[in-house]
């Protein structure tokens, strides 16, 4: 019995071993939450991506594609190697990757915040239609709060698909508050979003996984400020998140002491 046991063994473990060699292969360099090689999943503000199906919005756990084998490495561009003497003025291989813009803050700018935070939700798409856009969604808004054209425009935005503008903070708040629209095979949630601080969190348990299941329900997690990895402050979490009604997110959420373990 031991022996038919230990081949046994030796293929569970030769499995798992394959199984972490392909994560590896495809976290390599990346953010394990969406795969870009930008950024670190600490900082990541796009939707989750399946290792498998590499699709957005579900985790590996829930794919439901076929998982035959290990999924491919990422295919990483291949640049020409060129000397200095065949680059041209404006050749793409010579321009700077990144550049930091500091803008100082002024009254004007609070204003356009604070009318923006008033007047600007993000929709929730439960069912989309392919070939539904921007133009849909204004008609449906403007049709199911019998808005005049112009109240309401839908743009496509980053890394949310589209963004809702209101000319008006009290339409705004009428479409925040009645939350969900439906019609023409378009099925939406609108949202608003909210900067939260978590503390009480251990530093063990400084992870996106972690920090989505203290948020809660209530709330769709959009950005984490806070560096998990090596963060400047360490008594608090600071993160962007979206929601339907802010008051329905708890000013505390007790977790019993065994729930970190």
């Amino acid at each position: 019995m031991a022996a038919s046991e230990a081949p046994q063994d030796a293929a569970a473990c030769a499995a798992r071993e394959a199984v972490l060699l392909a994560f590896k292969r495809v976290t390599a360099g990346r953010c394990f939450r969406c795969l870009a090689s930008d950024h670190l999943a600490s900082v990541c503000r796009d939707p989750v991506r399946c290792f498998w199906c590499r699709r957005f919005g579900h985790r590996e756990r829930a794919c439901r594609a076929a998982r035959k084998q290990p999924p491919p490495p990422p295919q990483r561009s291949k640049r020409t190697s060129l000397t200095t003497a065949s680059m041209a003025i404006g050749d793409p291989h010579t321009q700077l990757e990144v550049e930091t813009v500091f803008v100082s803050s002024s009254f004007h700018l609070e204003h356009d915040a604070r009318d923006w935070e008033a007047c600007a939700l993000v929709p929730w798409a439960l069912h989309l239609p392919p070939d539904a856009g921007a133009r849909d969604i204004t008609n449906l808004i403007t049709r199911e709060l019998r808005l005049q054209p112009g109240d309401v425009t839908v743009t496509l935005h980053q890394p949310e698909p589209y963004l809702v503008r209101f000319e008006h903070a009290a339409h705004a708040a009428e479409a925040c508050r009645r939350g969900r629209f439906i019609g023409g095979g378009i099925d939406i949630c609108l949202r608003t979003w909210v900067r939260l601080c978590l503390d009480g969190i251990p530093s063990h348990a400084w992870t996106p996984e972690i920090i989505e299941r203290v948020v809660g329900h209530k709330c769709a997690l959009q950005h984490i400020v806070t560096n998990l990895i090596q963060p400047a402050d360490s008594r608090h979490i600071d993160l962007w998140a979206w929601t339907v009604d802010p008051s329905e997110i708890p000013k505390k959420r007790l977790r019993p002491s065994w729930a970190w373990v």
